[in-house]
């Protein structure tokens, strides 16, 4: 009987997860962020490595979404290095999921070591293309992005004045190489943000 009761409860679970547009995965990789800023003498810059890693689990339809990287400079002389953690709450229907949550940065020098920003992302889902949006996604590098995807390849804006695309090379059913590029001005900074991750679960 208790047997049956587990296999219930394991093909409800399984159920459940068929019916959402949001699938269980972890995302790790190295990124190569760039940012330089435009003054009245001329121009400076700063080139960091991002290891980062992302994770999302389901129970039924409620979503859990958290994020962790590291923004190390490159150069000795450089700004210090920073830690970025995000949690994201919400829920995922058929066709559509709304998460959102707190963004939090450490950086150790400075009056304010932890900034705390709203992060926010969505998805609509149809059946071979999606429409994703995020407030501060990207590990609070972007500060709002709009993107269509297509199969495996995506296009879209970051605000005010940017671009992103990415593109999944599926290397086995439940593994992926996701390449994602952005870049963006805002005021007198540029940025550009360049991830290589390993993908395992599902897509998106």
């Amino acid at each position: 009987m208790g047997m049956v009761l587990i296999a219930a409860v394991a093909t409800l679970q399984a159920a459940a997860l068929d019916d959402t547009l949001l699938k269980r995965e972890v995302t790790a990789g190295i990124g190569a962020l760039g940012m330089g800023y435009t003054h009245s003498t001329g121009r400076t810059g700063d080139f960091f490595f991002v290891p980062a890693a992302t994770g999302r689990a389901l129970f039924g339809g409620f979503a859990v979404e958290g994020s962790l990287s590291a923004a190390a400079p490159t150069a000795g002389d450089g700004p210090a290095t920073s830690v970025t953690a995000q949690l994201r709450l919400g829920y995922s229907w058929q066709r559509f999921a709304l998460l959102a949550g707190p963004s939090a940065q450490y950086i150790g020098i400075g009056p304010s070591r932890i900034q705390w920003l709203p992060t926010a992302s969505a998805r609509l889902g149809f059946e071979g293309w999606a429409l994703a949006a995020g407030i501060l996604d990207d590990h609070a590098i972007a500060p709002a992005t709009l993107s269509l995807e297509v199969g495996q390849f995506g296009v879209g804006y970051v605000a005010p004045i940017g671009a992103l695309a990415q593109a999944r090379f599926p290397l086995t059913p439940t593994l992926n190489l996701l390449v994602r590029g952005l870049a963006f001005r805002l005021m007198n900074a540029e940025s550009a943000f360049l991830t290589v991750s390993a993908n395992f679960g599902g897509t998106p």
